[in-house]
C-alpha cells in the first residue's frame, strides 16, 4: 500500500518465488498446488491416441453439461491413451458411465484396475496398486480413481464387457474429465488443453495468507522439508510400533479426505509411527505435525536430536489443543514448542531444538492419559485400539515453524519469497518521509530484512529495518554505501509476533516507533537517494535473508508524520 499518489498502479509490487508453496485460504484451509498432468483432459479426439476405438463428443455429462464422450471399441482390447512419463506416488481419475459395456479399465503400464459401472463396485486388479475407489455421482455416473507408487509411461482407458478381461470386440462407455496428479487421492478436477494446468500458490504467485482471518502477504525464507511422505504415514518410509495406520480416513486441514488414522494396537508398550534423518547437519531444527482427536483424547510426538541423545515429547489434549505433559529424557538442549489451531478440529504442534551431529527423528504417538508413564521418551501403556488422526509432517532446518511443505518420495525445497518495486523515486520522500509496516515477525534470532527504501545497489544507499542474528532489530541508514547511522532495538524492547512499526525521517534524523512507543532516534548526514521499495527481503538481493512472516500492511508517506500520529498509527 502507498499514500494514494499512484492512481495508475505504477507502484504495484513485483513478487517472486521460484517454487510452489502453500498458504491458508479465506476458507481457513491449507491450499497447496494441484496439477493435472494429462493434456486435453476432456478433448479425447486430440492429443489422445486410440487403438480400435472411436470417440464421439457432445454427450450428456455427469455435471449437466453436454461435454461427455462416447468411447466405442471395434476390436478386442480397444482403448484410448496418452503417453505420460511419471514416477512416484500418483492418482489417476476419470468420470465414467456404462452404455452397452459395464466396465471401464484404468491402466498405466505396471497395473490395471476394472470398475463395474452397472453396480458401482470394484473389480479385478492386475499388478500392484495402492488404492482404488469408485464413487457414485448421479444419473449412473461414477468417479473412478486409481493410485499407485510406480513408474508409468502412459495412461489408458478401456471399455470392457466383463470383469478381468478386455476381449470383447464391441461395446461402449461414456467418459469425461480425466486427471493425473501427484499424491494418493483424487482432488477436484482441473481442465487442461495443450499444457498441464496447476492451481494454488504456484511459482511467483504471491501468497495471501488468512491465518488471522484477514489477508496478509506471506513472505518466508527458503525452507527444505527433509522427511518423505509427509501425508502418507502408511508408507514404508514410516516405522510403526504397536500402531496401525489407515490412509485417507478423514478430512485434513486441506478439506480433502487424505488424513491418516493412527490406531494403537492392544499391546502393552509404546505405540508410534516414526521417521528419521540420518547424519543430519548441525543446526536448529523444527519438527511439526498436524494432529486431530479421534476416539482417544491424547496424542503428540517425540522429537530427537543428536543421535537419540536428546529427546523431547509433547502431549496434547486434542479436544482443545492444550499441552498437558512434556517429557525430556536428557539435558543440555533447550526445547521450545508451539501449538497452532487450524480448521476441521486440527492442531499443528511444532518443536524446535538445536542439533549438533548424528541422527534426528520424529515419532507420533497416542496416549491413554494426560500423564502417562514413559519408555524411551514415548508413552507406554496397554492399548485398547483407540486412535487419533495425523497429517502433514515436516522436519525443517529452521528455528521456527513455517508454512507446510508437502513431500512424497524425496525432500522438497520451497524457495524464498520477495516483494519489491523499482523505479519509483517520485513515490519516495527524498527529503523526508515515513515508512510503515504491520508484520508478524517470526525470525526472532536469525538474520532477516523486513522493509527498506534503497537505490537497489549492493550495499548501496538505503534506509532499512533488519535483524542481525542476535535478535536485535536495527534501523540502518546508508549513504552511497557507507553506514551513516544505526538505531539498535534490543529484543527486550520488542516482541516476536505481530508488530506495528514506523520509521520517520527528516533530512538529517530518523526515529523508530514500535507498537505505540518510540524506540530510538538517530542523526545522519543526509537522506539517501532512493528509487526502490522492498519488503521481506534484502533490498540489493531480493530473496536473500528474508524477514519471514505474514505482512498485513506496508505504507510509504512522503512526509514525516508527527509523533502523535506515529503513536496512534503503531498502537496495537
Amino acid at each position: 500500500n502507498y499514500d494514494g499518489n499512484d492512481p495508475q498502479g505504477s507502484a504495484n509490487l513485483t513478487f517472486t518465488r521460484a517454487s510452489n508453496a502453500s498458504r491458508i485460504g479465506p476458507d481457513g484451509l491449507i491450499h497447496k498446488v494441484r496439477t493435472n498432468l494429462i493434456l486435453q483432459s476432456n478433448t479425447f479426439d486430440t492429443t489422445w491416441f486410440n487403438v480400435n476405438t472411436t470417440e464421439t463428443g457432445g454427450q450428456a455429462g455427469y455435471d449437466g453439461s453436454s461435454n461427455a464422450w462416447l468411447l466405442t471399441k471395434s476390436a478386442a482390447s480397444g482403448y484410448i491413451g496418452q503417453n505420460i512419463s511419471k514416477s512416484g506416488l500418483h492418482t489417476i481419475s476419470i468420470y465414467a458411465k456404462a452404455n452397452n459395456s459395464d466396465f471401464i479399465v484404468i491402466a498405466s503400464g505396471p497395473a490395471a484396475k476394472w470398475y463395474n459401472l452397472s453396480d458401482g463396485t470394484l473389480g479385478t486388479t492386475t499388478g500392484v496398486i495402492i488404492d482404488a475407489q469408485i464413487e457414485s455421482i448421479a444419473s449412473g455416473w461414477y468417479k473412478c480413481t486409481y493410485t499407485l507408487n510406480a513408474t508409468l509411461s502412459n495412461v489408458r482407458f478401456y471399455p470392457a464387457n466383463t470383469d478381468g478381461s478386455t476381449s470383447g470386440t464391441s461395446g461402449s462407455i461414456y467418459i469425461q474429465n480425466a486427471m493425473l496428479e501427484e499424491g494418493d487421492i483424487a482432488t477436484q478436477y482441473l481442465a487442461t488443453t495443450t499444457a498441464a494446468v496447476s492451481v494454488g500458490p504456484t511459482a511467483n504467485v504471491p501468497r495471501l495468507n488468512y491465518s488471522n482471518g484477514c489477508p496478509s502477504l506471506l513472505l518466508e525464507p527458503q525452507c527444505t522439508a527433509l522427511n518423505t511422505y509427509s501425508e502418507q504415514l502408511d508408507n514404508a518410509a514410516w516405522t510403526k510400533a504397536n500402531l496401525t495406520v489407515n490412509a485417507n480416513q478423514t478430512a485434513s486441514p486441506t478439506g480433502y479426505t487424505d488424513a491418516d488414522k493412527l490406531s494403537e494396537q492392544a499391546v502393552n508398550g509404546i505405540h508410534y509411527a516414526g521417521q528419521g534423518i540420518s547424519s543430519a547437519a548441525g543446526g536448529t531444527y523444527t519438527f511439526s505435525c498436524f494432529l486431530k482427536q479421534g476416539t482417544t483424547q491424547y496424542g503428540g510426538f517425540r522429537a530427537v536430536v543428536n543421535g537419540f541423545t536428546n529427546r523431547y515429547f509433547v502431549l496434547l489434549d486434542l479436544s482443545n489443543g492444550t499441552v498437558v505433559d512434556t517429557n525430556t529424557t536428557a539435558s543440555g538442549v533447550t526445547w521450545t514448542h508451539k501449538v497452532d489451531t487450524y480448521a476441521n478440529g486440527w492442531y499443528r504442534l511444532s518443536v524446535t531444538a538445536a542439533h549438533t551431529s548424528g541422527n534426528i527423528d520424529i515419532s507420533i504417538s497416542t496416549s491413554d492419559t494426560d500423564s502417562p508413564s514413559y519408555f524411551g521418551g514415548l508413552p507406554t501403556y496397554l492399548g485398547t485400539n483407540k486412535y487419533i488422526y495425523a497429517w502433514g509432517v515436516n522436519i525443517t532446518q529452521t528455528s521456527y515453524v513455517q508454512s507446510y511443505v508437502p513431500t512424497l518420495g524425496a525432500s522438497v525445497t520451497r524457495l524464498a519469497d520477495a516483494a519489491y518495486k523499482t523505479g519509483i523515486s517520485s513515490l519516495i520522500g527524498q527529503t523526508e518521509g515515513t515508512i510503515y509496516l504491520e508484520a508478524d515477525i517470526q525470525k526472532y534470532n536469525e538474520s532477516g530484512f523486513y522493509i527498506s527504501i534503497s537505490n537497489g545497489a549492493v550495499l548501496g544507499s538505503a534506509i532499512y529495518l533488519f535483524q542481525p542474528s542476535s535478535g536485535t532489530l536495527q534501523l540502518l541508514v546508508r549513504n552511497s554505501g557507507n553506514p551513516d547511522a544505526i538505531i539498535s532495538i534490543l529484543s527486550a524492547n520488542w516482541t516476536a509476533g505481530f508488530n506495528k512499526i514506523a520509521i520517520a525521517y527528516t533530512s538529517t534524523t530518523a526515529q523508530v516507533f514500535i507498537n505505540g512507543t518510540s524506540k530510538g532516534t538517530t542523526s545522519f548526514i543526509a537522506v539517501p537517494t532512493c528509487s526502490q521499495f522492498t519488503i521481506g527481503s534484502r533490498p540489493d538481493a531480493t530473496g536473500n535473508l528474508v524477514g519471514s512472516g505474514p505482512y498485513s500492511q506496508a505504507l510509504l508517506f512522503k512526509t514525516r508524520l508527527p509523533n502523535s500520529s506515529l503513536e496512534e498509527l503503531t498502537t496495537l
